[in-house]
């Protein structure tokens, strides 16, 4: 309980402190107000339009939240970061019953300060969600296959299928395939084959089936042209093809897990070695090496995907963390000793970076985007660099002290304290970047003009949170993107609009306003009349009147 309560506070004290963020952010707030709003919870809608790229868990709980506790930032995060406490919890109680308390509790402290784990617990997605719910269903079926049997082995074996069939609500098919491949891998590397009739799958495709496939069902009934975009274009097109514009190297994701675990993945070359080592012994280990295939599946499968989004190997964090907390719950005790290479490559990779960010705004002054987030962030920038700095110096220097005291406690301490203290500097300077990935100020000014019968428009963009922070669906000129497949289904010509159309109206009596992109409507002649309104370094805000003197 504790730890639940600690967990909560560590999630929940900044939810409400940011705007939402264009575009994931903005999407997944956007679809839930329509439900709401319309009373239509099979089909989801975004700005009006037929959205079919996601199932609707995420939506489901997210109206469910706003519907309770209203629209505002702080409840449309409220199920990620509840998502991110459970993870932790899950992490906990499962590294507890394969390798202690000490080893469950500090699992627990690495995932919730890894920052792609924490940041992606204070954002709407359905990432952490997905995540959450495999660390469920592979943790259970861990309790099915390591424990004796009894109540709460069929208590776990029901739970794994639950969580199976949740997460492919949270995020398609692929809350099936990523569980299948690790327990398939684990069963041919260490030939338990008698595992597949333990988990008795008749009624688990039933239980399965049961929760996942009416709004499958419901959804295609309604909507005839579901079944091939979400099936062909959303799961096989995604992962074969980098139709969707999100193309990455195929080492990619090393980057990523780099940072996205720092400082913890210093440590992670020697504990994976030191498993990799005791191949011959891995029936005798087949939990850990279970972890280790948890980990490494969505790792490759993710890297030879065509499409590719940081957040995506999120599911692989829970069992690093896991082998981690072993590895350090043993040197916590000793006479283990954590390998003095880590501590090495933590000094030189934290200091480097800490150098590189604070001489940042001179090292790349010729690129406009780092320097637009140096303005915005302005100090916080260097506390971020100096805590980095002290990220590799205070450890090292624990580390140093405990060859003479022969424990790895005070360096442990000491990683864990540094790593929680990045992280809260992290989110303090996160809301100093609203003005570059949301228009949160531009939609305040515009709601104090708004009249019913007024329109607004966006010109060649769509801002995912203006219809959130509007509460109102907005015309969108000269721009499809993802919402090209549901305006060829629907018709949506009277808010899905081109230039001449945006002209010819603007010369209507009603009041119409416009939002545009600075640098990209630079030689765009709006129609006469016309005024700004209201303009930040990004975004600017016209009227169809003229200005008054």
């Amino acid at each position: 309980m504790l730890l639940a309560a600690a967990l909560a506070i560590w999630f929940g004290h900044s939810l409400g402190t940011r705007a939402l963020w264009s575009p994931d952010e903005g999407r997944y707030a956007e679809i839930p107000r329509e439900m709401v709003a319309s009373g239509d919870y099979v089909t989801p809608r975004l700005n009006g339009i037929k959205y079919f790229e996601k199932p609707p868990l995420v939506y489901w709980l997210t109206a469910g939240s706003v519907r309770t506790f209203g629209l505002n930032e702080w409840a449309l995060r409220l199920w990620p970061a509840l998502f991110a406490v459970l993870g932790c919890l899950a992490v906990y109680g499962l590294g507890t019953r394969l390798f202690g308390p000490l080893a469950g509790l500090l699992a627990a402290g690495i995932l919730a300060t890894s920052p792609l784990y924490d940041l992606m617990g204070g954002a709407l997605t359905t990432d952490m969600p997905l995540a959450v719910l495999i660390t469920a269903a592979l943790g259970a079926f861990l309790l099915v296959v390591s424990g004796p049997p009894g109540r709460l082995r069929r208590c776990a074996l029901f739970a794994f299928y639950v969580a199976i069939a949740l997460a492919v609500l949270a995020k398609g098919l692929i809350g099936i395939l990523i569980p299948g491949m690790v327990i398939g891998a684990w069963v041919v590397m260490l030939g338990e084959w008698k595992v597949l009739r333990e988990m008795r799958p008749a009624a688990g495709a039933a239980i399965v089936i049961g929760i996942a496939a009416p709004w499958h069902w419901l959804v295609g009934v309604a909507n005839p042209e579901f079944a091939h975009f979400y099936f062909v274009h959303e799961h096989i097109e995604r992962f074969l093809t980098s139709s969707h514009g999100r193309y990455q190297p195929p080492w990619f994701f090393v980057l990523v897990l780099l940072a996205g675990m720092f400082p913890w993945s210093a440590f992670l070359p020697a504990t994976l070695t030191a498993i990799a080592k005791s191949w011959r012994e891995r029936r005798a280990q087949r939990e850990t090496w279970f972890l280790l295939l948890w980990a490494l599946v969505p790792f490759a499968f993710f890297s030879a995907s065509g499409s590719k989004l940081a957040p995506y190997i999120l599911p692989a964090l829970p069992p690093l963390a896991l082998l981690l907390g072993r590895r350090l719950a043993d040197a916590w005790r000793g006479p283990a000793r954590l390998p003095a290479a880590a501590f090495a490559a933590l000094l030189v990779l934290a200091l480097s970076l800490g150098i590189v960010i604070a001489a940042g705004p001179l090292i790349f002054a010729d690129r406009e985007s780092f320097g637009r987030a140096a303005t915005y962030l302005g100090a916080s920038l260097y506390w971020i660099a100096a805590a980095l700095c002290l990220m590799g110096l205070a450890p090292f220097a624990a580390f140093l002290g405990a060859r003479r005291s022969g424990t790895h406690r005070v360096a442990i301490a000491v990683l864990l304290t540094c790593a929680a203290g990045l992280s809260l500097l992290l989110h303090n300077a996160l809301p100093r970047l609203d003005g570059l990935y949301s228009v949160k100020a531009t939609a305040a000014a515009l709601r104090e003009r708004l009249r019913p019968g007024d329109e607004v428009m966006t010109y060649e963009a769509y801002y995912q949170d203006l219809p959130v922070y509007l509460q109102r669906r907005v015309t969108i000129v000269g721009w499809t993107g993802e919402l090209l497949f549901g305006s060829t289904i629907e018709n949506t010509r009277a808010w899905m609009i081109d230039e001449a159309a945006l002209r010819r109206r603007w010369r209507e009596p009603r009041t119409i306003y416009l939002l545009a992109n600075v640098a990209r409507a630079k030689g765009f002649s709006l129609p006469q009349p016309s005024c700004l309104l209201h303009a930040t370094e990004r975004i600017a805000l016209h009227v169809n009147r003229k200005c008054l003197s």
